[in-house]
């Protein structure tokens, strides 16, 4: 009886603590859950963390109009994440191997408290990205991301690598370096529904227009495997349109 009765404890605390973390972060911004996969949340944000890749799969969490103002300061340092059992990637992976510790959330999303600053520098929430990307096209997105969640109030946001067979790796930890990274972004309220998701290729690309690398969030299903807002029923016309000029986006 004694393994039986632990194993009904098990499965008890972790439905009891999975209710819980959907009722604190919202069952809206939050993908679909795969039987191997076990979601990991710091204050901010939510992610899956995939050991073989040594990366997020993805990464969710809410952004407000007020969580992009504020003066938190920014860290110099990275962090290894405790969260994650057997580790993250670390420092030694990354030095002098020629790419940026590309943020997931972006730093910026995260300025109104010290504790959100500091949660976005952990390992978890860092991917392999090359230099002019990072502080170029992916930082333009990142920007806009802001700007629509000042316009708007309030939006929903997933981003992450697509991660896949034959990558090249860094590191000791072999750290796999994607050949392309996602968002996709949801506004749901009373008012206003709509969706647009972006999938960019890892390389320079600082010239190129965003509107490019825009479709809709069922397209970035269908590449990534993902299904992102998972709450909102697989016919919502949300997933499957995109309105550019609502999004402020032009070719």
């Amino acid at each position: 009886m004694k393994p039986r009765t632990s194993i009904g404890l098990i499965i008890f605390l972790f439905v009891a603590v999975h209710a819980c973390t959907i009722k604190r972060y919202g069952e809206l911004q939050w993908p679909q859950i795969e039987k191997e996969e076990s979601v990991l949340c710091h204050n901010y944000y939510c992610f899956v963390y995939d050991t073989v890749h040594m990366q997020s799969r993805w990464l969710a969490y809410k952004l407000t109009a007020d969580m992009i103002v504020g003066e938190a300061t920014r860290s110099s340092r990275f962090f290894v994440d405790t969260l994650v059992l057997g580790g993250t990637a670390n420092d030694n992976d990354y030095r002098g191997s020629g790419y940026d510790r590309g943020h997931l959330v972006p730093a910026g999303d995260m300025v109104f408290n010290d504790t959100a600053m500091r949660e976005s520098f952990f390992y978890s929430n860092v991917s392999p990205q090359v230099p002019a990307f990072n502080r170029g096209i992916w930082k333009r997105l990142e920007q806009n991301v802001r700007q629509y969640a000042h316009n708007l109030g309030k939006i929903y946001v997933v981003t992450g690598p697509l991660l896949g067979d034959d990558l090249s790796t860094i590191g000791e930890s072999e750290v796999s370096v994607p050949d392309y990274f996602y968002k996709a972004i949801l506004v749901y309220n009373d008012s206003i529904q709509a969706g647009i998701a972006f999938l960019m290729p890892n390389e320079r690309g600082e010239h190129q227009s965003l509107y490019r690398y825009s479709m809709s969030i069922r397209e970035l299903e269908q590449k990534t495997g993902i299904n992102f807002f998972p709450a909102l029923g697989r016919r919502h016309n949300v997933e499957t349109t995109i309105d550019t000029l609502f999004w402020q986006l032009h070719e």
